[in-house]
């Protein structure tokens, strides 16, 4: 079990374009290889600018050409062999692939920052609407209220109307005397 986790916490950094001629002879030297020029010098940076110097993709890319050089029956890993290899492989420079990764990584994120900016704005309305529901009780008391002083304001001023058009009779006006008359 320490094992498993040491392998699973453990991560290589890329390897430079010398780390990677050192790393693929070790690795031919770990699995037997009796020859040390079985991929020629012209090989590695081919093999460093698909790969990145990524350990895990210089033992796909050189595993893929070994397979080709067996199928061609050829003993040199050449440029030719190589590009078999990296055609097989549908690969791309290992900086292109990273770009390309970044741009899809990129278009997502701008994905997900829209969606969440919709969210938000959906969230906005929510609430707006859950505020204008708990508001209507309270705007149709105000309605009725309107409609009620609409109508004493009718009423008033029918009852203006009314005074205005009935002749007032005018009572005249009688004087108070104090008993002599002069």
């Amino acid at each position: 079990q320490l094992m498993q986790r040491v392998r699973l916490r453990f991560h290589l950094r890329p390897l430079s374009l010398e780390d990677t001629s050192a790393y693929i002879a070790h690795r031919m030297n770990v699995a037997g290889a009796a020859r040390t020029d079985i991929f020629t010098p012209e090989t590695v940076p081919v093999i460093h600018k698909y790969t990145g110097g990524v350990p895990r993709l210089i033992n796909t890319l050189c595993d893929t050409a070994l397979t080709v050089a067996f199928a061609d029956e050829i003993h040199t890993i050449t440029i030719a062999a190589l590009k078999e290899a990296i055609d097989e492989l549908q690969w791309q420079s290992f900086d292109r692939r990273v770009l390309a990764k970044r741009a899809k990584g990129n278009a997502k994120s701008d994905r997900a920052a829209e969606s969440s900016s919709q969210e938000r704005a959906l969230t906005h309305i929510d609430t707006r609407l859950n505020q204008m529901d708990i508001l209507a009780p309270a705007l149709a008391l105000i309605v009725d209220r309107m409609a009620n002083i609409e109508r004493l304001l009718t009423g008033i001023a029918g009852h203006l109307q009314n005074d205005k058009t009935t002749p007032s009779v005018q009572v005249p006006a009688t004087r108070k005397t104090s008993g002599k008359e002069h």
